[in-house]
This record gives structure tokens, sequence and C-alpha cells, in this order.
């Protein structure tokens, strides 16, 4: 039904670290099909984890990874260069095939993810604020910061769980909150009495 001036909403959907593509839409075909949603599920190149998260977890075990470095004042990885940023140019193109064959919304355009998945969404959301008017972050491993286009209008949800086995899920949609406030972006934040996602 999304042709023409029916115009649709995008939600591009990343999964948690070892949740596949069909565990992924299987949980949320029907609120697509309820609400009228497009629903794109992109998979990894390296089976669940996404590029970015790989280098950050090279860099953990091994100390190495020239496509991140840690920066201690913010208690984040920032993202230098990407030898290999497959993930992302498979994302770019299946957007592009989308928004050649569907009617979208282009004010209602989203990136959601969870656990990895929404490490990953902070890491595409946030570098590309002109594209997502939507980022939302469920118990983000990593609070991955961005420094693409700025626009003001662009909502941020994250989540975390208080009982989460590590800070990080924990502190790292706090910090972005903050920062994306500071930023003049409107924030929803939930931390809830609950484990990881």
């Amino acid at each position: 039904s999304c042709v023409g001036m029916q115009r649709c909403p995008l939600v591009v959907l990343f999964g948690g670290a070892g949740q596949g593509v069909k565990f992924v839409l299987d949980r949320n075909f029907h609120s697509a099909d309820q609400y009228g949603m497009i629903l794109l599920l992109p998979k990894a190149v390296r089976g669940t984890m996404w590029d970015v998260t790989f280098h950050q977890v090279r860099k953990t075990l091994f100390g190495e990874d020239d496509a991140l470095t840690y920066d201690p004042d913010s208690s984040r990885y920032l993202v230098r260069q990407m030898r290999d940023d497959l993930d992302v140019r498979n994302i770019d193109a299946a957007l592009k095939q989308v928004f050649q064959k569907y009617a979208v919304d282009p004010d209602k355009i989203a990136v959601v993810g969870e656990s990895n998945g929404g490490a990953y969404s902070l890491f595409l959301g946030r570098n590309n604020l002109d594209v997502f008017s939507r980022v939302v972050a469920r118990s983000p491993r990593l609070p991955f910061g961005g420094d693409g286009p700025q626009n003001t209008t662009t909502q941020f949800l994250l989540t975390g769980g208080i009982l989460e086995d590590t800070t990080l899920f924990f502190r790292g949609p706090l910090m972005v909150g903050r920062e994306e406030r500071a930023a003049g972006r409107r924030v929803t934040q939930v931390i809830s009495l609950r484990n990881h996602v």
C-alpha cells in the first residue's frame, strides 16, 4: 500500500548479537503490518555482529584496531575510519532500493536496535541525522557518537535496565541522552527495573 501518495514510515531494524534476521522479523512483523510501516532488516556481513562492534571487540581483545579510538574523556569509542565498512555500504544500497520501490515518508524514517544493534543504531543515526528522523537504542552496548549533518528535529528514544550485567548498558543511554539534549534534540529516556533487553 506504500505507493504514490500513500507514504509510509520506514523502520530500519537491527537485532542484537546472535539474533538473526528471521528472529527479529518474527518478533516485529505484526507490529509493522498493524501500523502500516515498512520494515527493513539488514543482515550483518559478519553474521550477527555489526562492523563497528566487530572493531570494538578487536580493540578490546587484541588492543589494536585502527578503525576506533577510545576517548577516556567521554568514555566512548570514536570511529576514525572503517577499512571495510561493508555493513554501511549494504545498508545504503538497501535504503536506495526501498526508496526507489516504495513511497516513504521522509519525515518518518527510524533506525532502531537493541544491544549490539542498539549501538549500531546510535552509530548510524548520530552520523546521519539528515536521513533518520528517529533513533531508538535499547540497551546499547556502546554509546557511539556521531559527527554527521546537524539538525535538531531528530528524536531519540533511549532505554536501559538497572539490572543489566554491565554498567555500560545502563550508563550508555544516560550519556547519549545528555549529549543529545545539549544539542537541542528531543530525547525520551526509559530506565526500567529489568535485565538486558
